[in-house]
């Protein structure tokens, strides 16, 4: 009614999916993250970065090598998270390559532990080579609106979330009381972008809960509100 680009049966046609999670091998772990829909990816390559330089052995908690290691190579998994996430019922987003041995060796070969990347470093492999330019944006105000949650019970059943939807920038529908979700806010205005927007495609969302699943069974659901800072922080 309101000349708007989402008609009933968009909605009426949606449906949820079972998604089977990312998986990645950390030490003596599985950990399980979502998909490239999301910023899940990122940690796990972020951590198989981390093997692959070394680990953190012999780096003084928050020293400068740490802080620089680290804060390289969460550049690197941006850089990934621009060039190549999306919808992967969309997009071939290629995560077996994003998370294999030789894309891992050579991002981390590309820190220079003595100088900082100036800026987000390009894209590496396969990537759409039409694809426009990464678009830099200003700092926006910061919206008060993911949560964080999990439980385990005493069988060891964990569960791990990240409600997460804006409500300042969505009106309430008059007569039905329903906030529309501002999700769509994160697709790219540009349909060559693994993100782009198009009919029927998720948003690559920021929200991004994970598991960890220890050898001897124990379990850890884990996660962090903060939009770009969940990886880092979850990291």
């Amino acid at each position: 009614q309101e000349g708007g680009y989402l008609a009933r049966d968009d909605l009426a046609n949606f449906h949820c999916r079972y998604e089977t999670p990312v998986r990645v091998r950390w030490r003596d772990f599985a950990v399980y993250t979502c998909g490239p829909w999301c910023q899940g990816p990122m940690l796990a390559q972020a951590l198989r970065m981390i093997e692959a330089a070394g680990g953190l052995a012999g780096l003084a908690h928050n020293s400068a090598d740490y802080i620089h290691l680290i804060t390289e190579i969460m550049k690197a998994a941006c850089s990934d998270r621009e060039h190549r996430y999306g919808d992967p019922l969309f997009v071939d987003v290629g995560l077996d390559e994003l998370l294999s041995a030789p894309h891992v060796r050579a991002r981390v070969e590309a820190i220079d532990m003595q100088r900082a990347m100036p800026d987000m470093p390009p894209p590496l492999g396969r990537y759409p080579g039409n694809m426009p330019p990464a678009e830099r944006k200003g700092e926006g105000p910061i919206e008060p609106d993911t949560s964080y949650c999990c439980a385990v019970d005493r069988w060891g059943n964990a569960m791990s979330a990240t409600p997460s939807d804006g409500s300042w920038r969505s009106p309430v529908i008059p007569g039905l009381g329903i906030v529309p979700s501002a999700r769509g806010t994160q697709s790219r205005p540009d349909p060559r972008h693994p993100s782009g927007v198009a009919p029927g495609k998720r948003p690559r969302l920021t929200p991004n809960p994970a598991i960890a699943v220890r050898d001897d069974g124990s379990v850890m659901p884990f996660g962090a509100p903060g939009g770009d800072v969940q990886v880092q922080a979850m990291l």
